[in-house]
């Protein structure tokens, strides 16, 4: 087994996956959804998952240290977002999005030190709520900001913009994760707001049987792009899970919903990018096309 570019990864309590492959709960103590941190080796449009059949013997306590250090060599780095609250007040918080691994960043202790130090914090209120977003904020300031924070990861939890981890809020005190923040219920109730935002995104799949496969044309159009892109990541999700590795699919964007502009010309191919780095979590690593106008 080649341990020499390992990584973390990190998947939702409810992984279907977990008693096959390598892997531990993200921190020792019961809560609402604790992530599963498992391991493998990041390759362009997949992520190769390191199984107990091929793990010679190696357990996470072993792999955590190499996986850490291979996580280190990676860019990443905190963006400070000011909130505005009414007039005078503002809840500050830093997220680094610029990974792929951005959550798993919640196991480098020195990189949440950084966020403390940032915030001037004696704890932070940590949030991993999807692939590719880590997000904190000073825990003890005040139980309104934290029921705010709290609310904001539900909201990206439940907008799918990319595999979604947990809307649990950790603990973060010193670099190490010490307990987790009860939110009320805060984040499953952001559920129905995050669906009347979808209003102006239209997106409906169309599926047949070709050559042995299962062909399906994600038609989708609206803006924001932001929304129209999470949408499509879902239905794409969606169809992943009902037809498994005989789909094919392909996205077509809808020219009287999505007018055609130089933003959406560098939108579509990332989104093609991201669905087929998608595919591939998934276990379906095949490029995914997207197009403007007709399949």
């Amino acid at each position: 087994m080649d341990t020499d570019s390992i990584l973390p990864l990190l998947k939702p309590a409810d992984w279907n996956l977990r008693k096959e492959m390598v892997c531990r709960p993200l921190a020792p103590f019961p809560a609402r959804d604790m992530p599963f941190v498992t391991y493998g080796w990041d390759h362009p449009h997949t992520f190769e998952l390191l199984a107990h059949d091929r793990a010679n013997g190696a357990s996470p306590s072993s792999l955590d240290p190499l996986a850490l250090a291979h996580l280190r060599a990676r860019s990443a780095s905190w963006n400070r977002v000011d909130v505005k609250l009414g007039w005078f007040s503002k809840l500050r918080l830093v997220v680094c999005t610029d990974d792929f691994l951005a959550a798993e960043r919640i196991l480098d202790g020195e990189f949440l030190r950084e966020a403390q130090r940032q915030l001037r914090a004696n704890m932070l209120a940590v949030g991993i709520p999807r692939r590719g977003m880590l997000m904190a904020c000073d825990g003890a300031r005040s139980k309104e900001d934290l029921e705010r924070f709290c609310a904001a990861v539900g909201g990206q939890f439940h907008r799918a913009e990319a595999p979604p981890i947990t809307t649990t809020v950790f603990a973060v005190i010193d670099g190490g994760i010490v307990g987790h923040l009860e939110d009320g219920g805060l984040a499953a109730g952001m559920k129905p707001h995050v669906a009347d935002d979808a209003d102006a995104i239209y997106v409906q799949s169309i599926t047949l049987e070709a050559d042995g496969a299962r062909r399906a044309v994600i038609c989708a159009g609206g803006e924001p792009l932001e929304l129209l892109a999470g949408r499509i990541r879902r239905e794409f999700a969606t169809l992943v899970g009902k037809y498994g590795v005989a789909l094919r699919a392909e996205v077509a964007i809808i020219p009287d919903l999505t007018p055609q502009s130089a933003e959406l010309d560098a939108w579509m191919p990332a989104l093609a990018t991201g669905l087929s780095e998608l595919a591939g979590e998934l276990g379906l690593p095949h490029d995914v096309h997207v197009g403007y106008g007709q399949p």
